[in-house]
């Protein structure tokens, strides 16, 4: 549960065999939860061979990811490389149209393989539930003082660890993040 998004993860793998233990595991859900603005079907899979994704290009930025349509459903192609060598993961991530109901493909490679869970596709799913419960997910650092969120928004360099890293200081200071904060508009105004 991030973000009061539900992910419910099926895999015959468990969390440390997907890798995703320590980063996901202080997020896992304990117990009846209460009720989310999103509850998202996610079922992991291995294949054997690389992933495909179906139909036709709709969105490439040219980084880590691209955006396949096949009728309703939309296929990510998602693609890790390490400096100089090979692809070091790769997977399919398919989505219906309301993003709640998705299965991420994979092919394990390697001793220290981890789940794309663990880095592009979990983020990707997330965001993308975020922006289906009226937010957005943005690159800044952000902090609670004192129940009062304070984000900071600025290109890479700008000073947003700094920020937050002076106000940590402070009493009644919880730093959230220092990479991404999600923002959701709510009765009671902005929520991070």
């Amino acid at each position: 549960r991030i973000a009061n998004v539900l992910i419910e993860l099926t895999s015959p793998l468990s969390p440390a065999e997907l890798g995703i233990e320590g980063r996901l595991g202080p997020f896992r859900a304990a117990g009846a939860p209460e009720k989310p603005l999103a509850r998202v079907a996610l079922r992991w899979e291995e294949s054997e061979s690389s992933s495909t994704p179906c139909g036709y290009l709709i969105y490439d930025p040219g980084s880590i990811w691209k955006m396949y349509r096949e009728g309703p459903d939309c296929y990510a192609a998602l693609t890790y490389h390490s400096e100089g060598r090979a692809a070091q993961a790769q997977g399919v991530l398919r989505a219906n149209s309301a993003w709640d109901d998705l299965t991420l493909t994979e092919r394990r490679t390697g001793a220290a393989w981890q789940s794309l869970l663990n880095i592009g596709a979990g983020e990707l799913i997330l965001r993308t539930a975020i922006l289906f419960t009226s937010g957005l997910v943005f690159h800044s650092s952000g902090l609670d003082d004192n129940g009062k969120g304070i984000v900071f928004i600025g290109h890479a360099g700008a000073g947003k660890s700094t920020q937050v890293g002076l106000w940590s200081q402070e009493p009644g200071v919880i730093v959230m993040n220092d990479d991404r904060i999600a923002v959701r508009v709510e009765a009671r105004g902005p929520m991070c």
